[in-house]
């Protein structure tokens, strides 16, 4: 299994999994949605870049590619997961690799913590336990209805 940063020639695969993986920032997923394709080109043409988006491809007989992508601001002590795909890959031997990966990235920019968000229920949830991460912190999001006015009488 080969991990390395993506390229032009991951495009395609990049295009092909994006509604196949998981948003691992809750921030950039309510405020912004699946913005993953858009992350990702901005970072290959930004100098000083804040994220990497790394692939894993199998060898040989191994069609299985696994994408991920974390952004990480110089300074600050802990980077972030963003996305990873396909989610039913969290499993794999290419998703270990693919997040010692980017795990290593992101302690050769400084940062001390990596951190994902997921929901106990995901399946993502299991895959990243089994590489290593632990519970750090619980969150409760709340969604705000908005109430229409009452009709003037």
């Amino acid at each position: 299994m080969n991990v390395r940063p993506l390229d032009w020639r991951d495009l395609a695969l990049l295009h092909r999994l994006r509604d196949q993986g998981v948003s691992l920032d809750s921030q950039i997923a309510f405020t912004r949605g699946n913005t993953m394709i858009l992350t990702v080109l901005m970072d290959m043409l930004t100098p000083g870049r804040t994220g990497c988006t790394m692939v894993a491809r199998g060898e040989g007989d191994e069609p299985l590619a696994v994408i991920g992508q974390l952004l990480h601001r110089v300074g600050e002590p802990h980077a972030r997961l963003t996305f990873f795909g396909p989610q039913d890959a969290l499993h794999s031997e290419g998703a270990a690799r693919l997040l010692e990966g980017l795990a290593h990235f992101a302690g050769q920019r400084g940062a001390l913590h990596l951190i994902a968000e997921v929901d106990e229920s995901s399946p993502a949830f299991d895959g990243l336990r089994q590489a290593g991460f632990a519970i750090y912190a619980r969150q409760r999001i709340w969604r705000l209805i908005e109430l229409a006015p009452p009709a003037p009488t």
